[in-house]
């Protein structure tokens, strides 16, 4: 661990990969965006003063960051601000609301789910959108782990032409997703679990849906009536039309990355561009990422790692991050020639 640089992953063979830090602007004390819904002590039923005072300085971060996104338009960036703290008021009163901006639309379950939202439009604007990693305006995007459909609405706010396919596991929290972007074009969704081979398997609820997972969190309770089921796994290069060639593929699976990039090959092979959640840990001994690190490498022997995000959880110990690999080196291939790769972005 070296404090400056970050966590070092070294391998014989392949490119070492250092994930580093976001740079001091980016690595403002956010939390991830479930710990927005734990704001009440357990024990005693009263709120948590100083979780609350953290988490609203948080989530001001995030406003700021919103007002600063210069490729929306102002009046809808101070609409979605507005509109997120009425949805905040109406949980406070007990109620699940809707959060509806033009065509955006989400029915949220959760404080979570709408800190998810917003975090995911700041980080796909600032990690792909605002670099110009995404060429032309209909891009086609795979969105693994899709939950209620956070990063599909982000993706289609700034591509609404893009085609997206959405995959989610759990089959309540499927028809979530549904209510939110089923009837959005260019959107298809699909309920169904990817992993690396055909199998049934125990998929274990969390409280808060987007940390439900086949690969539980160390500490988390999943235990109680119908927070396990049984659900049967595919590949995800048995669901994906033979020829199609993602510019994106998102994964976001709690823990199960690996699995899934093991079962889709064939569809990352001809991928431009892969955004995974890792999990960060103390040392590089009892951490998978360095097996998913060599099954990109084996899979495509010139990706590389070029973006980190922001650190998600506690600021003293986080506990996951995205990192986004580009499996074509156009952005190698562009530095050459002089050149940036272009960006379209229609709103």
């Amino acid at each position: 661990m070296d404090k400056q640089r970050g966590v070092r992953f070294e391998r014989t063979k392949g490119l070492p990969i250092w994930i580093l830090p976001p740079s001091k602007k980016m690595a403002k004390p956010y939390r991830s965006a479930f710990m927005a819904g734990i704001v009440r002590d357990n024990s005693a039923g009263r709120w948590d003063l100083r979780t609350f005072v953290l988490l609203a300085r948080q989530s001001l971060g995030f406003d700021a960051a919103t007002l600063r996104i210069a490729d929306l338009p102002l009046r809808w960036r101070i609409r979605f601000l507005f509109e997120k703290y009425v949805a905040l008021c109406r949980f406070a009163r007990g109620s699940h609301p809707e959060l509806s901006i033009g065509a955006l639309r989400l029915h949220v379950d959760s404080i979570s789910s709408l800190g998810t939202l917003q975090s995911n439009i700041v980080d796909f604007h600032r990690e792909i959108v605002r670099t110009g990693l995404l060429r032309g305006d209909r891009p086609t995007i795979l969105d693994v782990g899709a939950n209620v459909g956070q990063f599909c609405l982000a993706a289609k706010l700034f591509y609404p032409s893009a085609t997206v396919q959405s995959f989610e596991a759990d089959p309540e929290t499927f028809e979530m997703l549904r209510q939110n972007v089923g009837n959005i074009p260019g959107v298809t969704l699909h309920n169904i679990a990817l992993a690396s081979r055909d199998e049934d398997r125990t998929f274990f609820r969390h409280t808060l849906s987007g940390m439900s997972s086949f690969h539980p969190y160390p500490g988390h309770s999943y235990a109680g009536a119908g927070k396990e089921i049984t659900l049967t796994t595919r590949c995800l290069d048995d669901v994906v039309e033979e020829g199609t060639a993602p510019d994106l593929v998102k994964i976001d699976v709690e823990g199960y990355e690996l699995e899934v990039v093991n079962g889709g090959t064939r569809v990352l092979s001809s991928t431009r561009l892969l955004l995974v959640e890792i999990r960060l840990c103390s040392s590089p001994e009892d951490d998978p990422n360095l097996d998913l690190f060599n099954a990109v490498s084996q899979m495509v022997p010139h990706a590389r790692l070029i973006r980190c995000g922001r650190p998600l959880g506690p600021n003293d110990r986080p506990v996951s991050q995205d990192v986004l690999f580009d499996l074509s080196l156009q952005e190698a291939i562009a530095s050459r020639h002089g050149t940036t790769p272009g960006r379209a972005v229609q709103l």
